[in-house]
């Protein structure tokens, strides 16, 4: 029971998850609402700035999030080609990476227990759902704060 109204929940609070139509946009979905769930000190003037170190599909799909309304501003999408070129970013979503580089800023992956080894969110693929690991510890030493509803929907994880 607690599941289906986890699900539900999820759906009323990430709408855009709701009608993301494969994975790429799912994933997109996802980061996007946990940006705008997320406070960041030091706060953004007018720009989330979301650095994307993917493949070009998947940069492709950030892409659309270009110009986006989050509470601290809007979103603007730069791609990097390398986890060293983060300057400026208050965000930064790396695919495939295990460790999460040392840094300021909110870090995202899809690669396995990337949360659990010191980054602050970890996406995983359960089925066709992607869902997603926080890891609180992590965003404080880097200036991020998880809203209490973005934090009953993840599981809660802890650096090792």
């Amino acid at each position: 029971m607690r599941r289906i109204a986890t699900l539900l929940l999820a759906t009323l609070v990430f709408p855009d998850v709701a009608i993301a139509a494969d994975q790429e946009d799912l994933t997109v979905a996802i980061v996007y609402n946990i940006i705008r769930f997320t406070e960041f000190q030091p706060q953004p003037s007018d720009r989330v700035t979301l650095c994307v170190h993917a493949p070009s599909e998947m940069a492709g799909a950030f892409s659309r999030l270009e110009g986006r309304p989050v509470p601290n501003g809007r979103i603007s999408v730069r791609p990097i080609s390398r986890t060293d070129q983060r300057d400026g970013c208050t965000v930064t979503y790396i695919s495939g990476e295990t460790r999460p580089p040392v840094g300021a800023g909110m870090t995202i992956s899809d690669a396995p227990q990337f949360a659990r080894n010191g980054g602050t969110v970890g996406l995983f693929r359960f089925g066709r759902q992607v869902l997603f690991e926080l890891n609180p510890q992590a965003g404080a030493t880097r200036g991020v704060r998880f809203s209490s509803r973005l934090l009953s929907l993840a599981a809660i994880v802890r650096t090792r």
